[in-house]
């Protein structure tokens, strides 16, 4: 497995080489390390599924850096989802949207939703704006396990299947991002973090 640890130029075009050809890679986000890959590209988000020991009943969310990349894989419907997306995003938020039919049925476990973030970390930021596509993105751990927030002894079970390993310049938060829905202009917390529903 090759890492990367400054983003030089070159380096940001080996990851999108990387990312276009179909592999998977290990990204920093502000709350822990993922394992991303094309949103797009149905065998990668197979290799998580599998990698990951991941039941193929729980949708992986999408990690893009702008509006109008979150616009490529769902709709915003309503003014509540748009004020969430732009008060709380970059940020520790989950918002789940209407998907577009562009989406495979894997990513979303054939699920008419898809969960959207934009992270608030400057490296995957950077990741994220240079890449044409959102990233399938989900936790680094396999499934049941604690997710990883450092580099350490526990990634031994990807070193051999990723591509390409991008290191953060910190340790993370370690805590997931809360994650919310609107229906009826009224905002659902499915699950509450560090961004309370207050």
């Amino acid at each position: 497995m090759r890492s990367i640890k400054y983003l030089t130029k070159n380096n940001l075009e080996k990851i999108n080489e990387v990312l276009k050809n179909g592999g998977v890679i290990i990204i920093p986000t502000d709350t822990v390390y993922g394992i991303a890959c094309d949103c797009f590209n149905t065998k990668a988000i197979e290799k998580i599924f599998e990698w990951k020991k991941r039941d193929n009943q729980k949708p992986i969310g999408v990690l893009t850096d702008s509006y109008e990349k979150i616009e490529k894989v769902a709709r915003i419907t309503n003014d509540k989802e748009k004020d969430l997306i732009h008060k709380f995003l970059p940020g520790e938020l989950t918002i789940i949207l209407e998907k577009k039919e562009i989406v495979p049925d894997i990513l979303t476990a054939n699920q008419k939703t898809i969960e959207v973030r934009i992270p608030n970390d400057k490296k995957t930021l950077k990741i994220l704006k240079n890449y044409q596509n959102p990233l399938a993105t989900t936790s680094l751990n396999i499934s049941g396990e604690e997710p990883m927030s450092v580099i350490d002894e526990k990634m031994k079970d990807f070193v051999d299947k990723i591509d390409l390993l991008i290191i953060g310049s910190n340790k993370k938060s370690g805590i997931p991002s809360t994650v919310v829905r609107v229906e009826k202009e009224k905002i659902v917390v499915l699950r509450q973090e560090k961004i309370k529903v207050d």
